[in-house]
């Protein structure tokens, strides 16, 4: 079963993307859908990303807020949009359109891109990433290897994957999950696949509603689910948890953002769930690492150890040799869930792959400060690449910094990420530092911190949107 729950008015398509995926993925092999052009994907002119930089054929999936920068429209607000690129075709309800039995065509799923998907990458404007077929798979079985009895145990195991004494013991049998993971994400699209490689049913919420999360549980039983740090908060520290039985949830899985042991604490004091941490990247497809249950005990800040069949390195930044165990440097990645690659973007894949983007032996850079123990335990220190992390979303400041230059009265700009002081959800923040130009500074401070506010929040989805001040006092004065 996989089922969506209080989103049938709001966003339907959040249930029927997994189903477009497979569909295509079945139907067509010479296209390629589009993970995604959502909130996440755009460009200084405000065009989708996706629309510009798939130029060939693919499916392209588009939800309300984009919906109106596609041909054809405007689309009514929720309606799923599936737009064919290759020559402007809408097709309004393609999985009722031909159910009959296809031939699919044969592929190399080792070289034959599956979905592209979006990512910062380690600098710059949003890219496009390439996935294969065996990219996604490899990282299923070793997401379900890890995750041990927290999903089902899978029923088709030939080649004897889960039956391996170092992972967790593959005893589940009544699990159930719920997700709210954003479904145009590369973890939605994982987890969407692994419900059904493990038969483990899955109730989908197209955002999270504190309430709503709380009924679900108590109503399916549910027994685990992947969450963000402000997911964790709003759960801990709601009067409505009272109301409701939440005691089947054995454990919660955090991802896509930073983790503190204090919010840890306090989700076991106020709940008794103990929560673990991962760590991945959509061009790792995207899981990297993952603490199991055992490891919860150990009471580290780390992330787990690297998931089956992964390679690092961790290489110094200064003298780009390896580093001793334990000691930091930039984590260096291969395995069989690596991306191909970027889309035709020659330049940013000779400076994502080590030593080069064709060599078969390559190793991906992260971009990531990170050590690893000499158990192999992985423990992130900082990011050295451009990306800002909010409630588990992927913000470009290179992205940022391009919108805000375009206000006429920004002469230069620089976007960071900072967290507030005592913040124990760990979110960073966009700041921008703005050089105003020299007309502009007469101006009262507050009509220019509104003018940007305005431009910006106009121009991105409500996640990068300014929660304050952007503006702040000139850093140099010219």
């Amino acid at each position: 079963m996989y089922k969506s729950l209080y989103n049938e008015q709001k966003h339907p398509s959040d249930l029927s993307l997994p189903q477009f995926v497979f569909r295509y993925l079945e139907k067509d092999r010479n296209k390629v859908p589009v993970l995604h052009p959502s909130p996440f994907g755009s460009r200084p002119d405000s065009k989708p990303l996706t629309l510009l930089d798939v130029r060939d054929g693919a499916y392209a999936i588009a939800k309300s807020l984009l919906a109106p920068d596609l041909p054809g429209g405007p689309w009514k607000k929720g309606e799923v949009v599936l737009f064919l690129t290759e020559n402007q075709k809408l097709l309004k309800d393609p999985m009722m359109q031909d159910s009959q039995h296809i031939d699919v065509p044969v592929c190399d799923p080792t070289k034959d891109v599956a979905v592209y998907c979006f990512s910062s990458g380690t600098s710059g404007a949003p890219k496009v990433v390439c996935l294969s077929h065996y990219n996604i798979v490899s990282n299923v079985i070793q997401t379900v290897a890890t995750l041990g009895g927290r999903m089902n145990k899978p029923r088709f195991d030939d080649a004897g994957w889960y039956n391996q004494p170092l992972l967790p013991p593959q005893d589940g049998t009544d699990e159930f999950h719920l997700s709210i993971l954003p479904q145009f994400h590369c973890y939605g699209l994982l987890m969407a696949v692994a419900s059904l490689h493990t038969s483990t049913p899955c109730v989908i919420f197209s955002r999270f509603n504190v309430e709503h999360f709380f009924e679900a549980v108590q109503r399916y039983r549910v027994t685990f689910m992947f969450v963000v740090p402000p997911m964790l908060m709003a759960m801990a520290t709601s009067p409505l948890a009272e109301k409701y039985d939440v005691s089947s949830i054995r454990s919660f899985a955090s991802g896509a953002a930073s983790l503190s042991k204090e919010l840890c604490a306090l989700v076991y004091k106020k709940n008794g769930i103990p929560v673990t941490d991962g760590y991945g990247m959509t061009e790792m497809s995207p899981l990297i690492a993952l603490q199991t249950e055992a490891d919860i005990k150990r009471h580290h800040l780390d992330v787990g150890r690297l998931v089956a069949n992964t390679e690092a390195r961790i290489i110094d930044i200064e003298t780009g040799k390896d580093v001793r165990p334990g000691e930091a440097g930039e984590l260096w990645l291969r395995g069989p869930q690596m991306m191909l690659g970027y889309k035709d973007n020659d330049e940013a894949n000779a400076k994502a792959f080590v030593p080069n983007s064709s060599d078969p032996e390559r190793f991906f850079r992260s971009g990531d400060v990170v050590s690893i123990d000499e158990n192999g335990y992985l423990t992130i220190r900082e990011r050295i690449k451009d990306v800002i992390k909010y409630n588990g979303y992927q913000i470009s400041a290179s992205e940022l910094e391009d919108i805000v230059r375009q206000v006429d009265i920004v002469k230069d700009v620089a976007v960071v990420g900072k967290i507030k002081k005592g913040n124990i959800t760990r979110n960073e923040l966009p700041w921008a530092y703005v050089i105003v130009n020299d007309d502009a500074k007469s101006q009262p401070e507050e009509e220019r911190t509104q003018k940007i506010l305005d431009y910006v929040n106009s121009r991105v989805p409500p996640y990068k949107n300014a929660a304050g001040k952007v503006l702040k006092r000139e850093l140099v004065d010219e």
